[in-house]
């Protein structure tokens, strides 16, 4: 008997390369959607970049501004410090003033 004329030896071999067929389109999908991922991975990369850099830049504006905020308040510890000194000065030159 030769292997064309036997039934279940034919039918195995169309399943088989339909089977192949199906591996195929299937190995096709898999590769058209590892580019589709892969594209996307490259954008939410970038995108993370630029949120880092985004973050980096606040995190560095806070704290000039806390910096900015505390040299107010040197600043103003500084000026309360010296009207102090100003306004006793003022006294006792009246004082002076008014023992003369």
């Amino acid at each position: 008997m030769s292997k064309d004329n036997d039934p279940e030896l034919t039918n195995i071999l169309k399943r088989m390369s339909e089977i192949d067929g199906r591996l195929g389109n299937l190995a096709r999908i898999a590769i058209q959607k590892v580019g589709i991922l892969e594209k996307e991975l490259e954008e939410l990369k970038k995108e993370n970049d630029e949120l880092a850099a985004e973050n980096e830049n606040l995190w560095f504006m806070l704290d000039e501004m806390k910096e900015s905020q505390k040299f107010s308040k040197e600043h103003a510890d500084y000026l309360e410090d010296f009207l102090k000194k100003q306004v006793l000065q003022l006294k006792l030159m009246q004082n002076n003033k008014g023992e003369a």
